[in-house]
């Protein structure tokens, strides 16, 4: 049960914060109304039964794990105290938070250093990647903005990474920020100071990595596009303007996870596990809906012939791994409008970072 303010009256209709701060999920702040859910009331729950038991008045963010807030640290000599943490563990949940280049270039330093501080940021390779391969400038900039603080982020591995554990294991991914690469890491202080200097070896392997991701990327759009055209053959004489065809077919990606499931099936490696078993939590399946998805929409900006290639492919491709890693663990910061709309098709029911932009205002290809 959860309390339902139909009339508004605690909340304000903008992003000020309204009411005791300190009981509601830090995720929550500066949200729009709509965007309030009843988890939001569990998690009130949570921290009023931990008050409740410490007798102490704040817990800070969700920190009831931490020593000084740990119920069965404070209590050890109450066994019951394992059952009640293993309650707020389900209550008291913070939020993963996926952020890709837009969002690190087109926000505030001290909005980025206090996300950090405040949550979980998961970076994915993919952006340390596009970050080593940026020009000097634009790397300096995007380094100087996170906090100089042992574990800033959460780097976990990439789209492929996930996958592989999927199969090597036959179980999904999940939860995304346990699939970090290293326990404790700090960036070089030299990337946000401007001066750091890649070797002869690291220079060519940068400029190796660039041509090999052109080629990859190239290769994966030619044969997503065949794909799709070859199992919706009313796209083979798309022409632009014919929306409704496309907003059709996003709207089935969206929702119909049995036809996902199916064609997952089409072109899995043998080695890996059949796709009656996945379910949106496994990066297998959000792996085959996103390549549909942006199949699709290239369709929609450049016709059927997969030949046709566009000279930002390599960015739109790289998109994927956000889209991905984002409705996996969903909770998705991007300032990109693609990005954005391939997430809320993928992850409805996910939380983007902004809540809104300007160009939101208008999305041309919204599925209800």
């Amino acid at each position: 049960m959860f309390f339902e303010d139909q009339e508004h009256t605690r909340l304000s209709g903008t992003y000020e914060n309204v009411g005791s701060t300190a009981w509601m999920p830090p995720w929550a702040m500066y949200m729009l109304i709509e965007k309030v859910k009843p988890s939001f009331d569990v998690f009130s729950l949570g921290k009023t039964i931990w008050s409740m038991v410490s007798s102490k008045s704040l817990l800070p963010f969700w920190f009831h794990e931490k020593e000084e807030f740990n119920l069965e640290t404070m209590f050890p000599d109450i066994p019951e105290m394992t059952l009640l943490n293993d309650l707020l563990n389900k209550c008291i949940v913070e939020m993963d938070i996926v952020i890709d280049k837009s969002f690190l270039r087109g926000t505030q330093s001290d909005k980025i250093q206090n996300l950090c501080r405040e949550h979980s940021v998961l970076m994915i390779s993919t952006l340390f990647e596009e970050l080593m391969l940026a020009d000097k400038k634009d790397r300096t900039i995007c380094f100087q903005k996170f906090p100089q603080m042992v574990n800033p982020v959460i780097p976990i591995e990439n789209v492929g990474g996930l996958m592989r554990y999927e199969v090597e294991h036959r179980t999904s991914c999940q939860p995304v920020c346990e699939r970090r690469v290293f326990e404790q890491f700090q960036f070089h202080p030299k990337l946000s100071e401007g001066n750091f200097i890649f070797d002869l070896i690291q220079n060519k392997s940068i400029e190796e990595r660039k041509k090999e991701l052109k080629n990859e990327n190239v290769e994966d759009h030619k044969e997503a596009s065949a794909l799709v055209i070859g199992w919706f053959p009313e796209l083979a004489d798309y022409s632009p303007g014919q929306d409704e065809k496309i907003k059709e077919l996003m709207k089935k990606m969206s929702e119909d996870n049995d036809l996902i499931r199916y064609r997952y099936n089409q072109i899995k490696p043998p080695e890996a596990p059949e796709g009656e078993i996945l379910s949106r939590d496994w990066a297998l399946f959000r792996r085959t809906q996103a390549h549909l998805l942006y199949a699709i929409e290239y369709i929609r900006k450049y016709g059927p012939d997969p030949n046709v290639i566009s000279g930002k492919l390599e960015n739109e491709i790289l998109d994927i791994d956000y889209c991905i890693t984002g409705s996996l663990a969903g909770c998705l910061a991007s300032k990109d409008k693609k990005i954005r709309e391939i997430f809320r098709i993928m992850c409805p029911n996910g939380r983007l970072l902004p809540d809104q932009l300007p160009c939101d205002k208008n999305k041309k290809f919204k599925v209800m």
